[in-house]
């Protein structure tokens, strides 16, 4: 609430949908006032601002008397709401942000008219005139009611989508972007992030219990078929052996793969680099390249390859497809926590945390997970802890006894 002479006045509603200057900002243009005096009056309608609100603070800041003039133009709220939107989308230093939740803003308040005017019929009292080619009209689709509010605003009709969303599921990020405070991509970027680890996290109600989500079979890897269905297994993360005479098994892992996977599932394999053009070309016989994982290690696990003369900061994580993948998005790099891996268990074991943040990063709960190389049973801890199923197999019976002693024990914390 401002004063013109001895009457307190107040912006229009239309002109109190736009964002409030930053002080900066303001003590900026009060000063250049203070030097130039007021080039532009403003504009008042009925008693109220419609353009000038902060021309007219800034006179007081300044010590300057305010000039007002009478806005002499159509006075319905359409025309009113284009005249403000016209005076202050070009003018002001706001973001395609803003002006999408400025438009939305406006939107709200012409549905707050529409609401009044039907509860002024409802009563039998004349009806005042309404815009009729903003908002959600019956006739019109919401897709174009946001086109027509982008161009009216000088912004984006995506953007007056999502925030029309927003303003109705979150007001106060709402107003965090209309007031310049939150840019919509990282809002939006954050509610994809939390709905994307929300499916991974979230373990659906009809799940198994812990002891019933779980199969071990010591097998080799070439007759590692004989065990699973075709078509049954989700994902496949696996560490095989890295030596060169462990080479060929990786040509059993990759028609293994293609047997047991559904449709567009992956195998995620760890791997060294020594051998890695060969472990690329044996995984490729039956499945199809789709990236490569950086699996970055704690500084404690990182090992020293003499033979290459280098000290190894990451491993990757080839990941192969059966047919076409059509999944969500997936970060090409994976970050492996400082803990001590799983040398307890077994001499090669990787990191339960670390097979976490493969699972969490590839499959959903509930879908079924293997490992054909199961070692000391870190990948299947891993997925039973996050609601997955698993199916572990290895060469070495001691090492299903390992890993069936680890799952049983969990599965009783679990109950």
């Amino acid at each position: 609430m401002q004063n013109k002479g001895n009457h307190s006045v107040h912006p229009h509603p239309a002109a109190s949908l736009w964002p409030a200057m930053g002080k900066q900002e303001l003590a900026a243009l009060a000063a250049d006032i203070k030097q130039h005096g007021l080039r532009q009056p403003v504009v008042m309608h009925n008693g109220t601002i419609i353009d000038g609100v902060h021309r007219l603070k800034a006179c007081e800041m300044a010590g300057v008397a305010p000039r007002f003039v009478e806005y002499d133009g159509d006075a319905s709220p359409e025309a009113i709401l284009a005249y403000v939107a016209s005076c202050n989308r070009h003018r002001r230093h706001l973001t395609s942000d803003q002006l999408a939740a400025v438009a939305v803003a406006a939107d709200a308040y012409v549905q707050s008219l529409r609401v009044a005017a039907a509860k002024r019929r409802k009563s039998g009292k004349r009806e005042s005139t309404i815009p009729n080619c903003l908002g959600k009209v019956a006739d019109k689709h919401a897709g174009e009611v946001d086109q027509q509010l982008a161009n009216m605003y000088g912004t984006n009709r995506r953007y007056v989508g999502a925030l029309r969303t927003l303003k109705a599921t979150s007001p106060d990020t709402f107003d965090a972007v209309h007031a310049g405070k939150k840019r919509l991509s990282a809002v939006l970027r954050e509610q994809r992030t939390t709905e994307w680890m929300r499916r991974r996290i979230a373990v659906p109600g009809n799940l198994p219990k812990a002891s019933d989500r779980y199969r071990l079979v010591a097998s080799a890897i070439a007759d590692a078929t004989r065990h699973v269905e075709p078509a049954s297994i989700d994902i496949i993360v696996t560490d095989p052996p890295y030596g060169e005479e462990y080479i060929p098994l990786y040509s059993d892992l990759s028609r293994f793969a293609q047997h047991a996977l559904r449709p567009g599932g992956s195998l995620v394999c760890m791997t060294g680099q020594v051998y890695l053009p060969d472990v690329l070309s044996r995984l490729g016989e039956h499945l199809t390249y789709q990236w490569a994982i950086s699996y970055h290690m704690a500084r404690h696990q990182k090992a020293r390859i003499w033979l290459r003369r280098v000290i190894v900061n990451w491993k990757p994580l080839l990941w192969f497809v059966k047919g076409t993948y059509t999944g969500d998005l997936v970060t090409d790099v994976i970050e492996c926590p400082p803990d001590d891996g799983d040398k307890q268990h077994h001499e090669w074991g990787q990191s339960v945390v670390g097979m976490e943040r493969i699972f969490e990063r590839f499959s959903l709960p509930g879908q079924t997970v293997c490992d054909p190389f199961c070692g000391g049973g870190a990948t299947g801890v891993a997925a039973v802890r996050l609601g997955r199923m698993f199916v572990g197999m290895d060469v070495d019976a001691h090492c299903v006894d390992v890993t069936a002693q680890r799952l049983a024990d969990l599965a009783g914390k679990k109950k």
